[in-house]
């Protein structure tokens, strides 16, 4: 699970979620199932504060754009995964996003979207963002940790 957001002051205003199942092994499942929610930020009055200009145009993201409010996005992702771990990269997105689900936080090493090339074309077709769109680093994650998961102990 990855997500974009607005920040400030330690809280997280999502406006894109993505989620990807890992594979495993002899699963099933066609690997480009995903899901993908647009969030409205419309609780997000004062957008003079924090880095709002910069992560804007960071992730290309207005905050009354979305297609979900934050609650009906989180209520049907839960349902989607039920009692399953979600894996997720970074310590605050991790604790942010441990309210709501039982998270498995990655290291911080496994992977740098930022220095990342790989898998562009998963990007979302909003044309917001290709380097920080939320679909396209659930599969570098998905990549990254099926290889770590493949190494075996030293």
């Amino acid at each position: 699970m990855d997500f974009e957001a607005f920040t400030t002051d330690k809280k997280f205003w999502l406006k894109e979620l993505c989620i990807l199942p890992c594979l495993e092994e002899g699963d099933v499942l066609d690997e480009d199932i995903h899901y993908n929610y647009f969030i409205k930020a419309n609780d997000l009055k004062d957008r003079t504060v924090g880095c709002y200009n910069w992560q804007f145009k960071r992730h290309g993201l207005r905050y009354e754009f979305g297609d979900y409010n934050f609650n009906e996005a989180i209520r049907d992702v839960q349902l989607k995964v039920g009692n399953g771990s979600v894996l997720v990269k970074g310590k605050e997105k991790a604790l942010f996003l441990a309210k709501y689900f039982n998270v498995v936080e990655l290291p911080e090493t496994l992977c740098s979207f930022k220095k990342c090339r790989e898998c562009m074309e998963k990007a979302c077709r909003l044309g917001h963002s290709k380097t920080f769109c939320a679909k396209r680093k659930v599969y570098i994650l998905r990549d990254a940790y099926n290889k770590m998961a493949k190494k075996p102990d030293l």
